[in-house]
């Protein structure tokens, strides 16, 4: 038991270690960018919220840990896309703009490996993009 455990370990390990975390990746400690502006500003729960598994790439990494701890305070969505926020002045009057694109972890690859709908109707390289 401890021999297979050990042996998964490695694997997932080496897995783990071949990812690029530092392109196109995103998180945010303070706002649950897994999420749109909407499904956040109508949930007033603190505490545990629950990952988006559509769009958080490290969902199933941290699930132990999060179920027994019984919040996510200890753990960082991680969503691959494109984030961007930009300060503007348009006629004296300044705001920010934010783009942000989230692409789906359940049916996502390359173009020409992935296409169309899966059997659970989720759609190839599904990305959601909000501003």
């Amino acid at each position: 038991s401890n021999m297979a455990y050990s042996k998964n370990e490695k694997r997932y390990k080496k897995l783990l270690c071949t990812v690029d975390l530092t392109k196109d990746f995103f998180f945010s400690y303070s706002f649950h960018v897994m999420r749109s502006l909407q499904k956040n500003l109508c949930n007033h729960e603190t505490g545990h919220v629950l990952y988006e598994t559509m769009f958080v790439w490290n969902e199933f990494l941290t699930r132990g840990i999060r179920n027994h701890l019984k919040n996510t305070l200890w753990t960082v969505a991680l969503v691959y896309g494109f984030f961007k926020q930009v300060k503007l002045s348009i006629s004296g009057r300044d705001f920010k703009l934010a783009l942000i694109a989230r692409r789906s972890c359940h049916y996502a690859g390359t173009r020409y490996l992935k296409r169309g709908v899966n059997e659970k109707g989720r759609v190839a390289n599904d990305v959601e993009t909000e501003q």
